[in-house]
């Protein structure tokens, strides 16, 4: 089974992984208005910034990096961090070391300057630099190197795919990347239009909150995410030790509608099926949930029904954590975030609180809100849904 060895992480609430935990445990909510968004009148002006000052001080920032573009240099950081240890990257031939990317939208606010410029002055300054490209040139990978882009659920998919390249034996060791930078007045302006953002700008950071009737939706963020995984061969020193065990994965398409979650409960139910059918594990296996917890109604719904569908009464002893409350949605890089967090939840036995009371909870799903709970946690599933009709799930296990 693949291994968690290295995980890192650049967001909101943290630029690196200790900084990330001690603010997702103290329930740090990065949410702010965003005056930008407010000069161009946009109904919905909360957002979620990584700071730049932080990561620029970050150890893994280099200065090479300037002149990238926003979602890579996000990703460049977290895969730094999560390669840090050396791990296998020195001893893997580099032919056997892959690199499984994802990004949802790349950096939009690049795209929208360079447009502008064609249709003012003829011609563009836009830098469409390749994230996978800069990933495999600064870590060396010249193994299999595939990207992801299906949207919300891309980080996890982009992990599941590295999974299964281990698994089939087409590599020894696998670096998966996520990262978005959607944060452009274009990005903003089409999502709040489709209504799933919330406008509560006098309120920032209770913007997002998850299965709580005050819900008003989603909170567009930027962030990266990366996690080193290997094939479980044994390790060669205690920096090289497995941080989580890859139990089982499973994904669904219901191919109905590009926005619509409508009758996805069945198709999440279906997910997590799969994903326990392949870990082996049964519902009484798992003893927390890392759930998708986006802050739009129709989301809390499809996911409520589909956990309480396939839990029965074993969900009502389920803790669950919801980290875009505090994180916003980064797109395709919040999986890879949420699979970070996952793998903490199952280091330090803590699950950080999710804003809000929960207080619009028909289905009975114990999310974790007001201080972080202590949980002796050993098996957990993660979950994910996307735009598209796209479900997948990852069960994740204590060494």
């Amino acid at each position: 089974m693949p291994e968690v060895r290295g995980i890192g992480v650049a967001t909101p609430i943290g630029v690196s992984v200790p900084s990330f935990w001690t603010g997702a445990t103290r329930g740090r909510c990065a949410i702010q208005r965003d005056a930008g968004f407010e000069r161009a009148g946009l109904r919905s002006q909360v957002c979620a910034r990584v700071d730049e000052d932080e990561l620029r001080a970050s150890k893994w920032w280099r200065t090479a990096w300037t002149e990238e573009p926003r979602h890579v240099q996000l990703a460049l950081v977290a895969a730094a961090e999560a390669c840090e240890p050396g791990l296998y990257i020195d001893s893997t031939p580099s032919r056997r070391l892959g690199l499984v990317f994802s990004t949802a939208m790349g950096r939009v606010d690049n795209l929208e300057t360079g447009a502008t410029s064609k249709l003012v002055r003829g011609r563009t300054h836009a830098r469409h630099a390749i994230l996978g490209d800069a990933l495999a040139r600064e870590f060396d990978i010249s193994g299999p190197v595939i990207g992801i882009s299906d949207g919300c659920t891309g980080g996890l998919d982009a992990f599941i795919t590295a999974c299964e390249m281990i698994e089939d034996g087409d590599v020894d060791a696998c670096l998966t990347v996520a990262s978005d930078a959607p944060l452009a007045t274009l990005t903003m302006a089409a999502m709040d239009n489709l209504g799933v953002l919330s406008r509560r700008n006098d309120a920032p950071e209770l913007s997002c909150l998850p299965f709580d009737r005050a819900r008003q939706g989603m909170v567009m963020a930027e962030a990266a995410g990366a996690l080193f995984l290997c094939g479980g061969r044994p390790a060669s020193s205690s920096t090289h030790l497995s941080m989580a065990v890859v139990r089982g994965h499973a994904s669904v398409s219901n191919c109905r509608s590009m926005v619509s979650l409508r009758d996805a409960a069945a198709d999440m139910a279906r997910c997590a099926r799969g994903a326990m059918l392949a870990a082996g594990v049964s519902v009484q296996g798992i003893d927390h949930l890392n759930l998708h917890g986006s802050g739009t109604r129709q989301n809390d719904e499809a996911e409520g029904a589909a956990l309480r569908e396939v839990f029965g009464d074993h969900l009502d002893r389920i803790p669950a954590i919801a980290i875009k409350s505090l994180t916003g949605h980064g797109l395709a890089a919040s999986n890879t975030v949420e699979l970070v967090a996952e793998v903490m939840v199952l280091q330090t036995g803590l699950l950080p609180p999710a804003r809000g009371r929960g207080s619009d909870n028909p289905w009975g799903v114990r999310l974790v809100t007001g201080e972080a709970a202590h949980h002796r946690a050993v098996t957990g599933l993660k979950m994910n849904h996307g735009f598209g009709g796209f479900h997948s799930c990852v069960i994740l296990s204590r060494p």
